[in-house]
């Protein structure tokens, strides 16, 4: 009797030896039920996200992160401690769909500080960006 060599088969989500299986990350073709055949990703698709560090954060103050030639957010929220960890996503292209404008202010309540802008790149891994908030007083 001849045996077929065992081919393990990640499903989205799963990890296997450390190595997490992409989840939502493109689009799957399949031949046959759970084989997938083909990977294709669109240049609309993220590859993943990447940490962006924010440090030195007025706490209350909200932020916005948007695509810069689309004016898209991509992402917003209020800071809740003077460091901030944020997942970004990142794309294939080399184009602008990876440079990113990011905004930040504490105009809540007293005291106010003065808006902060300022760009960065996407890509895979980890960037920390210094904030440098003025009090608006």
């Amino acid at each position: 009797m001849m045996s077929r060599p065992f081919i393990p088969m990640l499903l989205p989500g799963a990890t296997m030896g450390g190595v997490r299986a992409a989840e939502d990350r493109g689009r799957f073709k399949t031949s046959a039920p759970f084989s997938p055949t083909v990977v294709q990703r669109l240049p609309t698709d993220a590859l993943g996200d990447m940490t962006l560090r924010l440090t030195n954060v007025v706490p209350g103050s909200t932020y916005d992160v948007e695509a810069v030639d689309t004016g898209m957010k991509v992402l917003a929220g209020r800071a809740d401690s003077s460091l901030l960890v944020l997942a970004i996503p990142y794309y294939a292209n080399t184009g602008t769909n990876n440079d990113m404008r990011l905004k930040i202010r504490k105009a809540s309540e007293a005291p106010y500080y003065q808006s902060y802008e300022t760009q960065f790149t996407a890509g895979p891994g980890v960037q920390s960006i210094f904030i440098n908030q003025l009090s608006d007083e």
